[in-house]
């Protein structure tokens, strides 16, 4: 059987006491840092019989100076009493980086990183879910902390999730991220659920809002596009979701001449990482009737990065067969 151990010789967080009325009897009070590294290692003081305690010369000494005895690993002793963990976990807070994707949960103790439910954590632009856009996310990239940071999960969103959650206005700033938890969507050491976590508006409920937002600095770039001259429209695909600020700054060219689509309608897709150009004005024909194999699209476009974080302009040059 393997044996697991965790040592304590270098706690700087955790409190040894000497009883009032029983100078016989020590108490080793463990701080929150020694507790999560402790509960980090599965099969690891989880009941009596995986519970059991070694100690080095010196760890105490007797009221004449002489230091105690070794308790070696090999010899090491079985606890005679063990109180199971009955407090079940609680999520303190919880940030979001809008740069990279990653939503970071600071829980109360050491979490398990198996069975987790991801439709149970759900992503809100208004604490009230009934006035709100909402995101319940599917399955991430889990990366759990170690040791003494145990108690931290951080969650790489799934690109349709970070993608939604951008195109409803999630994480544009603190009052516009917002979380809930379900009953039974992660669990600590011991299969203890988090506590819940309820929406606002409900009784006795209270979404959770978060703690930080990092804005997301990366422009977005258009990767393809496409012209059907069928319907006369233009197909724009972009990295991320969108929102045209306007569309004089587009331009449609050949490489040695370009059009501005400043008079076209635009209609975005339901994600927002699409746009659809309408191109039925006679005004663009001519571009249209052009027989060239490459053509080259110059796009300028204006894209809201939040409240506060200005406009940025995007410059991308791309092509299409």
């Amino acid at each position: 059987m393997a044996r697991f151990t965790r040592s304590l010789a270098r706690c700087t967080r955790s409190l040894l006491k000497q009883t009032v009325n029983n100078t016989k009897t020590v108490e080793i009070e463990l701080g929150k840092a020694d507790l999560n590294s402790l509960k980090d290692i599965e099969g690891l003081a989880i009941e009596k019989n995986n519970t059991y305690l070694s100690f080095a010369v010196g760890f105490v000494s007797d009221m004449s100076g002489n230091n105690n005895e070794e308790v070696p690993l090999t010899s090491a002793l079985l606890a005679s009493k063990y109180y199971v963990d009955v407090t079940p976990p609680v999520l303190t807070y919880f940030t979001m980086n809008m740069d990279l994707g990653i939503l970071t949960m600071y829980f109360s103790e050491t979490m398990s990183i198996h069975n987790i439910v991801y439709g149970d954590i759900r992503l809100m632009n208004k604490k009230k879910a009934v006035n709100a856009e909402t995101v319940k996310l599917t399955s991430n990239v889990l990366t759990a902390g170690s040791t003494s940071q145990s108690h931290i999960l951080s969650l790489q969103l799934a690109p349709s999730d970070f993608v939604e959650v951008k195109g409803k206005g999630i994480g544009q700033g603190l009052n516009s991220t917002w979380l809930t938890l379900g009953p039974a969507a992660i669990y600590d050491m011991v299969g203890l659920p988090a506590v819940e976590i309820v929406e606002s508006g409900i009784t006795g409920g209270a979404s959770m809002r978060a703690q930080d937002v990092t804005f997301d600095m990366t422009a977005p770039g258009v990767e393809k596009f496409r012209i059907d001259r069928l319907a006369k429209e233009l197909y724009l695909f972009f990295s991320e979701p969108i929102v045209v600020v306007t569309q004089k700054g587009f331009l449609l060219g050949n490489g040695t001449a370009s059009v501005n689509l400043g008079n076209c309608s635009v209609v975005l897709g339901a994600d927002s990482t699409d746009a659809t150009f309408n191109l039925a004005s006679t005004f663009y024909s001519g571009v249209l009737n052009r027989t060239v194999d490459m053509w080259d699209l110059m796009v300028q476009l204006g894209v809201e990065k939040g409240p506060g974080a200005g406009v940025d302009i995007v410059l991308s040059v791309v092509q299409s067969r």
